[in-house]
């Protein structure tokens, strides 16, 4: 790494830290945008990333808690 001094270190660690919340009913403010969050939905987390439109909505809004159901086609 001597060698290398106009590249800062943060360029090779691009692992994004995602953060978990346990609360659907918390509100996504500013400081939540641009990054990603794993929402706790009762047996498993969502991962969720946190956009501009989002602003002033719940984590819970955009987790889906039940499963699309269709019916079989009979043959």
């Amino acid at each position: 790494m001597r060698g290398i001094k106009f590249c800062s270190l943060s360029l090779f660690n691009n692992s994004k830290k995602k953060y978990k919340v346990f609360s659907k009913n918390s509100v996504i403010l500013d400081y939540h945008i641009g990054k990603s969050y794993y929402v706790h939905i009762g047996n498993r987390f969502f991962i969720l990333l946190v956009e501009s439109k989002m602003k002033g909505f719940k984590f819970g809004d955009f987790c889906l808690t039940r499963k699309s159901f269709s019916h079989k086609d009979k043959k």
